[in-house]
């Protein structure tokens, strides 16, 4: 690999780890501000793999849906 690919790469790396890290903080702070616990988004966030689909059910916990209904909209979404 010659140096122009693997700056490329980095380049590449760093900007998807970058908006992946705004996305998460993002996901924490509106889990926070809804008091929900800490468990909840890291484990979204290691399961689900789909931020529209981890801010709906973090929406809808939020407004006091059903668990399960959440969840379902969640695979709707995705």
């Amino acid at each position: 690999m010659c140096n122009e690919e693997r700056n490329k790469l980095i380049k590449t790396i760093t900007l998807i780890s970058v908006a992946t890290g705004i996305i998460g903080i993002s996901l924490g702070s509106s889990a926070a501000s809804f008091h929900i616990p800490l468990w909840i988004p890291l484990a979204l966030s290691i399961f689900v793999l789909a931020g529209a689909a981890e801010f709906t059910f973090i929406g809808l916990i939020a407004s006091g849906a059903n668990p399960i209904f959440a969840a379902l909209t969640g695979i709707l979404i995705n």
